[in-house]
């Protein structure tokens, strides 16, 4: 697992590198706040050869209640969904 620290990490690491951390981190968070505020506003990002997110609106529906048994409706609802590009299903095919 790695996360946004570790991602912060990595790229003060690299060598190519010229920024300082504190402006990696800030570039981080703002990557990371306009990928949400764009699928909050239902913009489908792509990312070419890594992939593309979007959101996917579940409808209400009704279900059952798995420990009461009981007739519920579930709200509709939206979930972000993933689709890997080519580029990088072939980089982890490879590895």
């Amino acid at each position: 697992m790695i996360t946004k620290s570790d991602l912060v990490e990595r790229i003060t690491a690299n060598p190519n590198n010229t920024l300082y951390k504190y402006q990696v981190r800030d570039l981080v968070d703002i990557l990371f706040d306009e990928l949400q505020e764009s699928l909050k506003e239902g913009e489908k990002i792509t990312i070419r050869g890594f992939g593309t997110f979007d959101t996917k609106t579940y409808k209400s529906h009704a279900a059952v209640h798995p420990a009461s048994k009981q007739p519920i409706v579930i709200p509709s609802f939206k979930r972000v969904v993933f689709r890997p590009g080519e580029g990088l299903l072939r980089e982890i095919r490879d590895t």
